[in-house]
C-alpha cells in the first residue's frame, strides 16, 4: 500500500471517530466500480460533449465555458446528459470504509449520487439533504448532505457547470454555503479531491481559517501546492484516495454494528432509539399541562392520565387482521394519544416513531432481518408518504400510522401496499361523557356540554374549550401576546416566530434565530429566550431545549400554535406579515427544521392574500429564488388568481406542469384558475372555459387516487354553474362522486356532508 503522510495523524484519526465533516471534489468519486463503471473527469467528458452537442472544437480545453454555451442553447437536453453522465448504480466497495467513520456532514460540488448510493447500504447512517429537506435534528444516525452544486437526483435542483453560474452559485445556493459554513465551524473538515476553485467555497473557508475553531486537513497529491495550503495554517494529506481509504480501513476500529448474528431487535442500536419507553425512562410533568394545555406526552400515557376510548381496541383488534392500519382525521382529535396508548398496551414487539423520512425508513430496513418482525408505530405518517410506503411494503414490519386527513389526502396516490383505513370521527354524545366523568374534578366545568347542532364538529379541541377550566383560549393567548408587545417588541416578534414554525410543523432553532436577528451573540439570544419563556410561562407553557438536539427549543403545545395563529391573522396581520417575510428575507432554507415538510403550508396563497392582500408576489418570486419547484410555482399561480391577474396566473401553473406533468394537482390548480378566470362572464369562451375546466377536473377524478380532493371541487363548481348559469348538467355527475367518497369513508368532514346536502336540494328543485 502507498505511504500515507498525514499531518498530525493521531489529530487526524480522532476526529474521524469524534466528528468531522468531508469536503469533496471532483478527486473523490474517482475509483472504478466492480463491473468497471466510473464517472468520468473533465478531461474526458469534454470530447464527448463537444462531439454530443456539436460545440466548436476551440473550446474543448475549458468545461466551464462549454457548459456556459450548453445551458444557454440546449439547457434541457445538457442537464438530462449530465444526470445520465454522473449517476451510478454501482461503486467501489471501498468506499464503504467511511462507514467507520464518524461524519457530521457530507459537503460536496460534485454532482453525483456516489456517497448516497455507499450510505444507502449502511446500517449505521441516514442522510438528510439540506437543500431538499432543510435542517433537522442530530439523533447519532444522521448525515448533513449538502450538495453545494446541485445533484443529480433532486429534479428539482440546477447543475452548476457554467463559467457564468459557478461565479455566482453562492449567491444563488446561499442556504448551503452557509449551512456548510456553520458546519465547517462546529466539526474539524477534511477537503478531499477538491481543487479550490470555487469563490464561494474559498470566502467561507476564510472565515473558518482566520477563526481558528476547528482543525482542516486537505488531501493532495505529491505535486499540488502543498507549502502553500501549510502556510494558511491547514493540515496537509499527501495521498491519492485510494491510499487514504485504505489507510482508514487499516487504522479505524469498525464502528458499524454488526446485526448479523442478533437474534432481537432490541439488540440493534438503530430500532433500539424507536423502542417505547418506560415510565422510569421518561420526565414527570405536571398533569395540569394535559388537561388545560392539550401537551401529549409519554408520561400521561405511560401513568394513565389520559382516558382510553374505544377506538383504541377497534385499532388494536384491526391490526392484528390487517398488516398495516391508518388511523386518518382532523388535526387535535387525538391521534396521537391513541397511538401511544396502543403502544403502550400491544403484546408484540413495537417500535414508535414519528414522522419518518425516506431515508430513515430505509436504514430502519437495513437493519431488519428476513426472520426479524416488528410492529412500528407511526404517527404522522403522511408528511414523508414515500417513506411510509416503503415500510408498508416491507413484508415483516406491521404498520400503525397517524395522519391528518388533508395531508393523507394529498399524498395517498403514493401508496401501493394494501392499507386499512380507520376514519377518527367526532366524539360521539356518550364517548364525551365519559371522558369528561374521567378527568379530575379540578380540571372540568360545572356542567359537561355537547356540541349545540347536530352538524356542528365535535372534536378533542371543541371538547377542551367547552369542558375544560383554565383551558387555553384565543382570548389567553391574545392578552399575553398584547403584554408582549407592549413591553418587549423583540420578544413579541420571536414568539410571532416561533408561532408560524410551529403552525407549518417545523421548529425554533439557534441558527434560524442567529439569521432572523442579524448581528447577534449566542449569549443574547439565550437572553432574548428567556424573555419569551416567560411569557409563555403566563399561559403555563414552557420553552424547553429540545431532548435530542439542544440547538432546538420545544414548546409541545401544537394546540398554542394553531390557537395562536388565529389570533395573530385576526389581530396583528401586519405584524404577523412582517416576521414571515423577514424570515423569507434572512433566513436560509436549509437553515428551518424540515424544510420539504414546513413549504407546504408556509407559502400557501391562501394564508399570503389573507396577510398581505395584493402585495405578496415580489415575496414569491423571492421564493422562487431558492426554491424553483413546481409547488412553488402553484401556490404563486394560486395568488396571482386570487389577485386577478389571471394571465400570468397561467403562465406560471403552464410551468408548473412542465415541471410535474404528471401531477393531478396541478392539472387540478390549472382547472380551477380557468374556471375562476371565466366566473361571472356570459361570453361563448367563456362558458365554454368553464366547461374546459369542469372536463379537467372529471379526468383528474377518474385518474388520480386523491379522488375525495376532486371531487369536493368538481360538486363546488356544479353548484355554481347551476346557480349562476342554470346548468344543471354536473349536478348529478358530482353528487354520485361526492357520495362514492363519503361512503368509502375518503371525505368525511362537516364541509363534506354540507356539500352534499347543497347538491341534492338542487336536483329537487
Amino acid at each position: 500500500m502507498t505511504t500515507v503522510d498525514i499531518d498530525n495523524r493521531a489529530l487526524f484519526y480522532q476526529a474521524l471517530a469524534k466528528g468531522i465533516n468531508l469536503f469533496t471534489g471532483a478527486g473523490f468519486s474517482v475509483l472504478p466500480s466492480p463491473s468497471g463503471n466510473f464517472l468520468p473527469t473533465v478531461s474526458n467528458l469534454l470530447p464527448e460533449i463537444c462531439s454530443e452537442f456539436a460545440i466548436n472544437t476551440s473550446f474543448s480545453n475549458d468545461i466551464e465555458k462549454v457548459a456556459s454555451i450548453l445551458k444557454l442553447r440546449n439547457k434541457g437536453p445538457f442537464d438530462k446528459y449530465l444526470r445520465e453522465k454522473y449517476t451510478v448504480s454501482d461503486y467501489n466497495p471501498l468506499y464503504n470504509v467511511l462507514n467507520k467513520v464518524n461524519i457530521h456532514s457530507f459537503i460536496t460540488t460534485n454532482i453525483d449520487n456516489l456517497f448516497p448510493s455507499v450510505i444507502d447500504n449502511s446500517k449505521k447512517y441516514y442522510l438528510n439533504s439540506s437543500a431538499t429537506h432543510g435542517a433537522a435534528k442530530r439523533d447519532g444516525m444522521l448525515i448533513e448532505f449538502t450538495p453545494l452544486h446541485g445533484y443529480v437526483k433532486d429534479l428539482d435542483s440546477e447543475l452548476y457547470f457554467g463559467k457564468f453560474e459557478l461565479n455566482i452559485v453562492g449567491q444563488i445556493n446561499r442556504s448551503l454555503f452557509e449551512s456548510a459554513k456553520t458546519d465547517m465551524m462546529r466539526f474539524p473538515t477534511l477537503f478531499w479531491g477538491y481543487g479550490f476553485h470555487d469563490g464561494s467555497v474559498l470566502n467561507a473557508l476564510a472565515d473558518v481559517i482566520s477563526s481558528k475553531q476547528q482543525d482542516i486537513w486537505v488531501q493532495c497529491r505529491p505535486n499540488d501546492d502543498i507549502d502553500y495550503y501549510r502556510a494558511l495554517g491547514l493540515n496537509v494529506i499527501i495521498a491519492d484516495t485510494e491510499s487514504l481509504l485504505r489507510d482508514i480501513e487499516a487504522n479505524m476500529e469498525d464502528g458499524d454494528e454488526d446485526t448479523s448474528t442478533s437474534q432481537s431487535l432490541d439488540d440493534n442500536s438503530v430500532w433500539m432509539q424507536f423502542k417505547i419507553p418506560t415510565l422510569n425512562a421518561v420526565e414527570s410533568l405536571s398533569v395540569d399541562a394535559y388537561y388545560t394545555r392539550g401537551i401529549t406526552h409519554w408520561y400521561y400515557i405511560l401513568s394513565d392520565q389520559a382516558y382510553v376510548t374505544e377506538l383504541v381496541s377497534t385499532v388494536m383488534n384491526c391490526s392484528l387482521e390487517h398488516k398495516n392500519v391508518v388511523l386518518v382525521g382532523i388535526p387535535f382529535c387525538g391521534k396521537t394519544t391513541l397511538l401511544m396508548q396502543i403502544a403502550q398496551r400491544d403484546r408484540r414487539t413495537t417500535y414508535f416513531i414519528d414522522r419518518p423520512t425516506l431515508d430513515q425508513a430505509k436504514l430502519l430496513i437495513r437493519n431488519i432481518k428476513p426472520d426479524q418482525k416488528a410492529v412500528l408505530l407511526i404517527d404522522n405518517c403522511a408528511e414523508d408518504m414515500r417513506a411510509y410506503a416503503l415500510l408498508a411494503n416491507q413484508p415483516n414490519i406491521l404498520t400503525i400510522a397517524t395522519s391528518d386527513e388533508s395531508v393523507f389526502e394529498q399524498s395517498k396516490h403514493l401508496l401501493s401496499a394494501r392499507i386499512e383505513r380507520i376514519n377518527f370521527d367526532d366524539l360521539s354524545e356518550l364517548e364525551a361523557q365519559s371522558i369528561y366523568n374521567f378527568i379530575p374534578e379540578k380540571f372540568r366545568k360545572d356542567k359537561f356540554t355537547y356540541k349545540e347542532n347536530s352538524t356542528d364538529k365535535y372534536s378533542m379541541l371543541e371538547f377542551m374549550s367547552s369542558n375544560i377550566s383554565d383551558a387555553l383560549t384565543e382570548d389567553r393567548i391574545h392578552e399575553m401576546l398584547q403584554r408582549a408587545k407592549n413591553a418587549d417588541e423583540i420578544s413579541f416578534e420571536l414568539i410571532l416566530l416561533t408561532t408560524y414554525l410551529m403552525k407549518n410543523k417545523s421548529a425554533l432553532s439557534t441558527d434560524v434565530l442567529f439569521y432572523y436577528l442579524g448581528d447577534t451573540s449566542y449569549d443574547e439570544i439565550l437572553k432574548y429566550l428567556e424573555k419569551v419563556a416567560g411569557y409563555l410561562n403566563e399561559l403555563d407553557l414552557h420553552l424547553y431545549p429540545d431532548a435530542d438536539d439542544q440547538d432546538y427549543f420545544s414548546l409541545r403545545s401544537n394546540l398554542f400554535a394553531y390557537y395562536s395563529d388565529r389570533v395573530l391573522q385576526k389581530y396583528y396581520k401586519k405584524d404577523y406579515g412582517s416576521v414571515v417575510a423577514r424570515l423569507i428575507h434572512e433566513v436560509p432554507s436549509s437553515c428551518i427544521y424540515r424544510y420539504f415538510v414546513f413549504k407546504r403550508t408556509a407559502f400557501d396563497s391562501e394564508f399570503f392574500y389573507k396577510l398581505y392582500g395584493t402585495d405578496a408576489e415580489s415575496l414569491y418570486n423571492e421564493i422562487y429564488g431558492f426554491d424553483p419547484s413546481g409547488y412553488t410555482l402553484q401556490q404563486r399561480a394560486r395568488y396571482k388568481s386570487k389577485c386577478g391577474d389571471f394571465q400570468d396566473a397561467f403562465v406560471d401553473i403552464d410551468k408548473a406542469s412542465v415541471k410535474l406533468s404528471d401531477n393531478f394537482s396541478i392539472k387540478n390548480t390549472k382547472a380551477i384558475i380557468l374556471f375562476e378566470a371565466n366566473k361571472g362572464k356570459k361570453s361563448s369562451e367563456a362558458i365554454k372555459a368553464l366547461h374546459e375546466a369542469m372536463l379537467t377536473l372529471g379526468d383528474c377524478y377518474r385518474s388520480d387516487k386523491r379522488k375525495a380532493y376532486h371531487a369536493r371541487v368538481f360538486a363546488e363548481f356544479a353548484i355554481y354553474l347551476a346557480d349562476e348559469y342554470r346548468d344543471s348538467q354536473y349536478l348529478e355527475q358530482a353528487q354520485t362522486w361526492l357520495e362514492s367518497v363519503i361512503n368509502k369513508g375518503e371525505y368525511t368532514s362537516h364541509h363534506a356532508r354540507w356539500l352534499l346536502g347543497q347538491l341534492r336540494q338542487r336536483q329537487l328543485e
